[in-house]
């Protein structure tokens, strides 16, 4: 049997980057810093409430950009 730290490195999983240290964030990341579903945050970007930047298939949302939504949606509601 091999143990984890005898693999190369190449082999290794990578570990997991804090949201806070990347540089766009997918739709998963996005819903859990939002704490919404992925569809709702699929419906914010539809009705161009949330910038986003399409890569292929996949969404990228700008960190700050979700971060200023998400004090837009809490003041809004506030209200």
């Amino acid at each position: 049997m091999s143990n984890a730290s005898t693999l190369p490195a190449a082999l290794r999983r990578p570990a997991t980057t804090p949201l806070s240290e990347k540089a766009g964030w997918s739709l998963s990341d996005t819903a859990a810093a939002a704490t919404l579903s992925p569809r709702s945050i699929q419906r914010a970007v539809k009705a161009g409430e949330l910038p986003v930047a399409r890569v292929g298939r996949r969404l990228l949302f700008s960190p700050q950009a979700v971060r200023d939504w998400i004090t837009d949606r809490q003041s809004t509601a506030a209200e």
